[in-house]
Formats: C-alpha cells, sequence, structure tokens
C-alpha cells in the first residue's frame, strides 16, 4: 500500500489520531494508540524501536534489524535530527507513524543515507520514557 494512503486510512480507524502540536511544513504525523503518561519533550530520556524507509519501500535504517532499541535524551547534542523531531510529544507505548522530508530533518546536512528533499516514512514505538 502506498505510505500516504495508509496514512490517510489510519485516520478513519478509532483510537488513531494527529498529534496535536505543531510541526514544519512537509510533516505527517499519526499515532496509534496515542500512549500514557506526559508527553516527550526536552530532556526526557526515550527508549524506541523505529524504522526509516523511502516512500518507494527501501530500508534505510531499522531497529529491529539491529536486533537493539535506540534510547537518546531528547534535545540532547548528536541525536539524530530526524528520530528528535518524530518523537517530540509521543507517549509511554505509543505508535507513531510520520512522513517528512530528509530537507526538514537534516535541512542541508543529510546525512550520505540519505538524499536531499527524500521523503521518509518513519515509524516509531516508545518503549520508555523517563
Amino acid at each position: 500500500m502506498d505510505p500516504i494512503a495508509l496514512v490517510c486510512a489510519l485516520a478513519f480507524f478509532p483510537g488513531v489520531r494527529t498529534a496535536d502540536f505543531s510541526q514544519p511544513r512537509g510533516f505527517v504525523v499519526m499515532d496509534a494508540p496515542f500512549g500514557s503518561g506526559s508527553p516527550a519533550r526536552k530532556g526526557d530520556r526515550i527508549t524506541i524501536n523505529f524504522a526509516v524507509k523511502s516512500l518507494a519501500g527501501e530500508d534505510i535504517a531499522d531497529s529491529d534489524k539491529r536486533g537493539l532499541p535506540y534510547t537518546f535524551r531528547i534535545g540532547d547534542a548528536g541525536n539524530d535530527r530526524l528520530l528528535e523531531i518524530v518523537t517530540q510529544g509521543m507517549r509511554d507505548h505509543a505508535s507513531r507513524i510520520a512522513i517528512l522530508s530528509s530537507t526538514v530533518a537534516y535541512g542541508a546536512d543529510a546525512p550520505d543515507f540519505v538524499t536531499r528533499n527524500q521523503d521518509l516514512l518513519v515509524t516509531v514505538t516508545t518503549i520508555a520514557k523517563n
């Protein structure tokens, strides 16, 4: 299924909501389920499983394939900017599907594994937040 069609279709399922926070233009986000606890914010330590694909379906990064979840503190230097943007506002045990341009996430400094202006499909599930 086309990723954009997938996100649009998810909007009609009960319990699936669009996140209620401001993001850059070109950013589409759906949460399912919304999770529990307070939203993740700068300074929170978050552990996630994630997958990043091109809209053509090409695998770019996947924590399950690495065999380890990814843990970072939101706002710390050196974080992956894409994952930091997507996890903002997520709650414990929430899932999020986001589509955004690599330029929105990385600006002119995109890493080697993505191309400039490449649309990315990002799926994130929070395991823990503290």
